[in-house]
């Protein structure tokens, strides 16, 4: 394999593109608030924005993959967009929409880039790879919980623009990184297999996705009340446990290819 083009190169651009596809799903969070103010809503109607996104991100699976690089540029404009949209959200019912094609795009990004890892390196190499997109998920959810924090100052509205900034910045980064790579590599991009996928595989994910939710969502909001009355900015530092995740990933990925 050509100097610059080794499998371990690939892990860098990679975890960058998951860290920037998960930018935009969790940006919401810290907004709520001022969501409810804005459109006049209680926190159960509210809290719809953050439901659209993962809807759509669970339906961005249902759909029919296409040209695989052409993919990946179209959910990441479709993010980006959506961004834009929400930002200039004239009424609840628009943000919402706004959210679901955010979460679409989201999900065709991760589903995309890790149908990509197979394609584009060898057996040997796929674990590590995998693993560090993985891991870029979770500094990516941490980060659009701070990207969020920047309505403080930008108000919600600003906040979603400077999340789909983040988007596009790592994201279009990522894929021009992995452009140039398989131009200078050795290995055959293989073609996708298809298939259903198997239901153990569905389960984890709808596992893994109600654990998520269920602790990183749901308890800044138990903190925040009785006995703990913690402030929803001290609550949000849960969230820190991402960064335990990103060394331990990358760890797992490499023992995966190693040890198998």
């Amino acid at each position: 394999m050509n100097r610059g083009a080794s499998p371990r190169g690939y892990a860098v651009p990679f975890f960058a593109l998951g860290a920037g596809s998960f930018v935009a799903l969790y940006l919401p969070q810290p907004l709520l608030p001022d969501l409810d103010h804005q459109f006049h809503t209680p926190p159960s109607v509210t809290g719809l924005v953050m439901t659209a996104g993962l809807l759509g991100f669970a339906l961005a699976g249902l759909l029919r993959e296409g040209d695989p690089d052409r993919t990946l540029r179209r959910a990441m404009w479709l993010v980006a967009v959506g961004s834009i949209v929400a930002a200039l959200s004239p009424a609840l019912a628009v943000l919402l929409v706004a959210r679901a094609a955010q979460g679409v795009g989201t999900g065709m990004l991760i589903a995309g880039g890790l149908a990509e890892v197979p394609r584009r390196l060898p057996p040997t190499a796929t674990g590590l790879v995998t693993a560090a997109m993985i891991s870029g998920t979770a500094l990516g959810g941490l980060l659009g919980r701070i990207a969020g924090y920047t309505g403080i100052f930008l108000t919600w509205r600003g906040a979603f623009v400077i999340g789909g900034l983040l988007l596009l910045v790592m994201v279009g980064l990522s894929l021009r990184t992995l452009t140039r790579l398989a131009a200078r590599s050795a290995h055959p991009r293989t073609s996708p297999v298809s298939g259903p996928a198997p239901v153990s595989i569905i389960l984890a994910g709808l596992f893994i996705l109600f654990v998520n939710v269920a602790v990183f969502d749901l308890l800044p909001y138990r903190l925040s009340a009785a006995p703990f009355g913690l402030s929803i900015a001290v609550g949000d530092l849960v969230y820190l446990v991402f960064l335990v995740s990103v060394p331990f990933g990358w760890a797992a990925g490499w023992a995966i290819d190693r040890f198998g």
